[in-house]
């Protein structure tokens, strides 16, 4: 687990120094602070002191124990807690003064079978498929597109030395434009195949819809020109778009030429 909050932070401070990205977030670099007694099994068997009783004594103590109820003259019934003395929060220094109950009747200092110190621990613990995972989240600030500060991303990232079965990968948007894009091959080539049929049922001849074959790939270049010059990214609308557009200005530009000219 250090070594996945190690490189999450790592991948947080790439992130960072990326130009275009805001409001990263690393869920491992918020730590929780525990207080672990360290019990000596060992010690505690030496003295008599049974399986659980540490754990019912420290319980009643700290969040305490109903063990009563107390009914005022209007009928109305209050719980009786019982529980250690203390102010709003009880202090760790309050551990010295707990004794547990030995099975001979006596009491034993919980300071002589524990040593509580403090440890930080991760807030949470994210699993994919039963593995551990750390999500680094992060926005693009406005003038930015998300395709452009993921690839810049991309390419910082290759420097950082993973160990032996870590793995970074792309979630989010990234990860939708890329199964969007997987299938969009075929697509394409259907698409190119179902208009060619079509223009060839519409005029009739292969020469001109070869013409317009010809000239399509043309339009389609322009739209990409035009999509960098508006510093916009080549998203599945942006390509439906173009085609919407090439197909039909070709059509009305050879149109007229196929009409027959009346004297």
């Amino acid at each position: 687990m250090a070594a996945l909050g190690e490189l999450a932070a790592e991948v947080e401070r790439i992130i960072n120094e990326t130009p275009g990205a805001r409001d990263v977030s690393n869920p491992t670099a918020e730590r929780l602070i525990d207080l672990d007694l360290n019990i000596d099994d060992s010690a505690a068997a030496l003295r008599g002191v049974p399986a659980g009783a540490i754990d019912h004594t420290l319980r009643i103590a700290i969040a305490g124990l109903p063990v009563a109820q107390f009914r005022d003259p209007a009928g109305d019934a209050f719980p009786v807690v019982l529980r250690a003395p203390r102010d709003d929060t009880m202090p760790v220094a309050a551990l010295d003064r707990l004794y547990i109950w030995n099975g001979q009747g006596g009491a034993t200092p919980l300071a002589e079978i524990s040593h509580p110190t403090m440890e930080s621990s991760p807030a949470s613990i994210d699993r994919v498929q039963r593995e551990r995972t750390a999500t680094v989240t992060a926005y693009t600030q406005p003038g930015y597109l998300i395709s452009g500060v993921t690839a810049d991303v991309a390419q910082r990232l290759q420097a950082l030395r993973l160990p032996a079965g870590y793995t970074v990968s792309f979630g989010g948007e990234a990860e939708a434009q890329a199964r969007s894009f997987g299938g969009l091959g075929p697509a394409i080539l259907i698409a190119i195949f179902g208009v060619l049929a079509v223009l060839l049922l519409e005029f009739g001849t292969f020469a001109v819809t070869g013409v317009v074959a010809f000239v399509i790939p043309f339009g389609i270049m322009g739209g990409l020109i035009a999509l960098f010059i508006g510093g916009e990214s080549l998203s599945f609308t942006a390509i439906i778009m173009i085609a919407r557009i090439v197909t039909p200005a070709m059509y009305l530009l050879l149109a007229p030429k196929d009409e027959p000219v009346e004297a």
